[in-house]
């Protein structure tokens, strides 16, 4: 027998024996769950081991009972001659059964969310199947171009799936995003058992860039004794400016200007 640690799956068990001298007769199993120290007899789980004979010889198989998720087993086989000779069954070989999908769940950056800067993507995960997790998967759409993410641009047409470090809390380094774009994130866990999340329809953002603005008069440290208008410049590569605002304060009494009948409003 193939010895595994854990598996999500197992219609058969399967070995193979030999003899060189009169030939395989028989091979039998002995399965054994630990967790409640019973053997499967053919139809139940009892108390009793029982030794169950196999199909084939050199090759041989066996039906799987039907497994119960986060249980140890254990299998042991024999073989039997065709002088009757008995092998005496050796350690077998242990695994869990897991069959429970992880989870995973993105936390940066938020959902329906605009931002500006983005240098890591994070989560957590969790497994309840008990076999742990084994990785964390994330996709990055651009939902403007309809292309992901393949771990050097947005140059497929398929979604890709890029490994992300850590397990319960985990990350992935952000690419260089888009200016006025949207992007949707996805996560996937997979556990040490083989069992893959169905993903979710993961988070969406909008990416862009911050505008700026600067004061061209007055100019800062200036001495004046009149001014009638202050002015400057603002910026933006995305969408374009849509607005400016000014706050101007007296530093002297920290009053601020209201900016309505000549109303000056102090805080606290």
């Amino acid at each position: 027998m193939n010895g595994l640690k854990a598996l999500s799956l197992l219609p058969t068990i399967s070995g193979s024996a030999s003899d060189d001298s009169s030939g395989v007769a028989l091979v039998q199993l002995s399965i054994k769950n630990t967790n409640n120290t019973t053997f499967w007899n053919g139809s139940t789980w009892t108390d009793t081991e029982s030794w169950l004979n196999t199909a084939g010889t050199l090759l041989w198989f066996y039906a799987s009972p039907a497994w119960t998720s986060g249980n140890w087993y254990l299998i042991q086989s024999k073989a039997i001659d065709n002088s009757t000779n008995e092998e005496v069954p050796g350690s077998g070989n242990s695994f869990l059964f897991d069959n429970i999908s992880p989870s995973s769940t993105i936390s940066n950056p938020t959902n329906n969310t605009d931002i500006s800067s983005l240098t890591t993507i994070s989560g957590t995960a969790s497994d309840t199947g008990s076999s742990g997790l084994s990785i964390v998967r994330v996709s990055i759409k651009n939902t403007n171009n309809t292309l992901w993410y393949d771990g050097g641009g947005f140059n497929s047409g398929s979604e890709v799936w890029l490994d992300a470090s850590g397990k319960a809390t985990w990350e992935y380094t952000a690419p260089t995003l888009t200016t006025d774009r949207t992007y949707i994130v996805r996560s996937q866990a997979q556990d040490e058992a083989g069992n893959i999340e169905t993903p979710s329809i993961g988070i969406t953002f909008g990416y862009s860039a911050y505008p700026s603005s600067i004061i061209t008069f007055p100019a800062n440290g200036a001495f004046l004794n009149g001014i009638t208008a202050i002015s400057g410049t603002a910026s933006d590569s995305g969408s374009g400016v849509a607005n400016v605002v000014v706050s101007i304060k007296n530093i002297s009494d920290t009053s601020y200007w209201y900016g309505k009948y000549g109303e000056v409003r102090r805080l606290g």
